[in-house]
């Protein structure tokens, strides 16, 4: 397995602009140390870790290769098995397909680094993922945040504290108010239809969507959706 390693080196020793900040996701997922790689596959097969849905030990056959900083590991086949990179995700202790070739990962992280357009993909990947998890169903393009949900109240402040403190976001200019989270979707729909029965001018509520959570993660802090 040290050839992996080799061979992310010597890709970014061809690349002229491949220097990253240490705390990059480049950075940690590109790694290039042998030595470093070694540990963390020796730590992972620790006796008695758990790591994948409740059976304990690493499975032999998925090889460390990098980290993306959070907490999950990218991953290849010792045997052969698969030719590509899998994702190990560590908030549900599952391993999943990533990228079909090593090489395909390797721009992947460069295009990350370089904010192109297969970051903002990934990027939006990760949300709806993420989104998945916290509430229990899976955010189309145009799911409207909090109307479209069936989420309000505490469970939407639940997850805006989640979204900030997990992708470390500056939160300071976020209102929550118009975005249905402060009464619930049934309370504030059934007030707006009384006002429209009674001719009353109804404000439009707010909403967000997951493209523009994931424009919050590149900016690392909030900031309403343009109008």
């Amino acid at each position: 397995m040290r050839s992996v390693t080799k061979q992310i080196g010597d890709w970014l020793h061809r690349e002229p602009h491949s220097l990253f900040d240490a705390a990059s996701h480049a950075a940690c997922a590109l790694l290039t140390d042998w030595e470093h790689v070694l540990k963390l596959n020796q730590d992972a097969r620790r006796e008695g870790v758990e790591y994948i849905q409740g059976v304990v030990g690493w499975p032999d056959d998925e090889w460390i290769i990098g980290e993306d900083g959070r907490g999950g590991s990218y991953l290849v086949s010792r045997t052969g098995r698969y030719t590509g990179v899998h994702y190990y995700d560590h908030e549900i202790c599952a391993i999943e397909d990533h990228q079909p070739t090593l090489r395909d990962f390797f721009d992947l992280c460069l295009d990350i680094e370089r904010g192109g357009p297969r970051f903002k993909k990934e990027l939006q990947r990760i949300m709806v993922g993420y989104v998945e998890r916290k509430l229990g169903f899976r955010p189309a393009e145009k799911t409207k945040f909090f109307w479209g949900t069936g989420t309000a109240g505490l469970d939407a402040e639940q997850f805006m504290i989640d979204f900030s403190k997990d992708f470390s976001i500056d939160m300071s200019a976020f209102d929550g108010k118009g975005y249905g989270m402060e009464e619930g979707n049934i309370v504030d729909a059934a007030r707006d239809l009384f006002k429209r029965l009674s001719g009353q001018p109804v404000v439009r509520s707010r909403y967000f969507t997951v493209d523009h959570l994931v424009e919050v993660l590149v900016e690392k802090k909030w900031f309403d959706p343009r109008t």
